[in-house]
């Protein structure tokens, strides 16, 4: 692997390793498949339409009929309509259907956004120091910088010229790791130079390509682009959280549902009853609960 630094156009690739099925946008809109698109005007099921085509509101609204200067403004208000709303909510809910796209589909691939390893796209390596690995940690060169200078040497015409310094040899290489040993660097490398390898996005597993999103040519060479991890990840907390919450009121629930009228006299009897049932998180037959206080002090 080697620096990338010859011009090449960067190719993005799809984000899912499966084929999706295309979702097929009809040149006109069946009413009978979207009743609520009947709910509006001609002009607006027109709008509906193309917006639903595009997604460019300013767009649809010219495309529809409405007025290009106003246009921008009109699709504002159009899509803070309740019926215009619904039957855009509509067409979106049958597309995602026929495309096979639904909560589940959407939350693994967030899944895979969020666990992938970006170094399956992208890798850091610290090249060892010229001393690294050379013998006796003596400089140490490459297979041409060790040959050009033996060339040079036997063409000097120096007389009584001392014997070729071989130094460190020959064999230097920048993909080999940092030597912990040498006396020179002490293990660091070249950490100031380090190399950045780009891995051939041909090759790449599920998981990278889920956060593979193409390549940019800059002036210093390429920008690889990557898809937001760190938001995936928050997206998944916030989920995470709202299902804990809904587990905790569900055994809630049942706890209460579980707890007789009569244990429930006394009101300090029942805070620490049921405090206690929820930190420990058990179901508790009916039967087993006492009846008052005196019974549970027994």
């Amino acid at each position: 692997m080697e620096r990338l630094h010859s011009e090449a156009k960067s190719q993005r690739v799809r984000l899912y390793d499966d084929e999706l099925p295309k979702a097929v946008i009809p040149k006109v809109i069946d009413l009978d498949t979207y009743p609520s698109l009947s709910k509006l005007k001609k002009i607006d099921q027109r709008f509906v339409h193309k917006y639903t085509s595009h997604y460019n509101k300013a767009r649809a609204a010219i495309e529809a009929g409405y007025r290009p200067a106003k246009a921008h403004i009109t699709a504002h208000e159009l899509l803070q309509i309740p019926t215009v709303k619904e039957a855009v909510a509509e067409i979106e809910r049958d597309r995602l259907r026929r495309m096979k796209i639904d909560g589940d589909y959407v939350l693994a691939k967030i899944v895979q956004i969020a666990l992938a390893d970006p170094s399956e796209l992208v890798e850091v390596w610290v090249p060892p120091c010229r001393y690294c690995w050379g013998t006796n940690h003596e400089y140490h060169r490459t297979f041409g910088e060790f040959n050009e200078d033996f060339e040079a040497y036997c063409k000097s015409s120096m007389r009584n010229k001392p014997p070729f310094e071989e130094k460190g040899g020959d064999g230097y290489d920048t993909n080999q790791p940092p030597n912990p040993e040498c006396p020179n660097c002490f293990g660091r490398g070249l950490s100031e130079s380090p190399l950045v390898h780009f891995k051939d996005s041909r090759f790449l597993s599920p998981g990278a390509k889920a956060i593979y999103a193409g390549a940019k040519k800059t002036k210093s060479g390429f920008e690889l682009l990557m898809r937001d991890q760190s938001a995936a990840m928050g997206f998944l907390q916030r989920f995470s959280e709202r299902l804990l919450e809904l587990r905790q009121h569900e055994n809630e629930k049942r706890i209460e549902l579980q707890i007789p009228m009569a244990s429930i006299n006394d009101g300090n009897f029942k805070i620490n009853r049921i405090e206690r049932i929820i930190v420990d998180s058990t179901i508790i037959d009916a039967e087993s609960i006492p009846t008052s206080p005196e019974e549970s002090s027994v």
